[in-house]
């Protein structure tokens, strides 16, 4: 599943980098990144990263869920529903 995230946001960055306005200021730049082989590698890179950081987002959201659940069961477990209100 991860390299099939990685694949689709390249898929994006590179469409981003080489078919919108962007593409004026990225392949005019005058800093040392103007080879042509970082035309690839530059999207390739953000995909990555852009990946890695959506997994770890993922990886927290699945444990605070668990974190809820597991709260709710020992709440439900210990019988504080069924107390007697005063």
């Amino acid at each position: 599943m991860f390299w099939f995230n990685w694949v689709l946001n390249s898929l994006v960055f590179l469409l981003v980098f080489n078919f919108t306005p962007i593409i004026n200021w990225y392949h005019t730049r005058t800093w040392e990144w103007r080879n042509p082989y970082f035309s690839l590698l530059l999207p390739l890179g953000l995909a990555l990263v852009l990946t890695v950081v959506d997994s770890l987002r993922l990886y927290f959201v699945y444990q605070v869920l668990i974190l809820v659940i597991a709260a709710g069961a020992l709440y439900w477990l210990f019988g504080f529903l069924n107390r007697p209100r005063r």
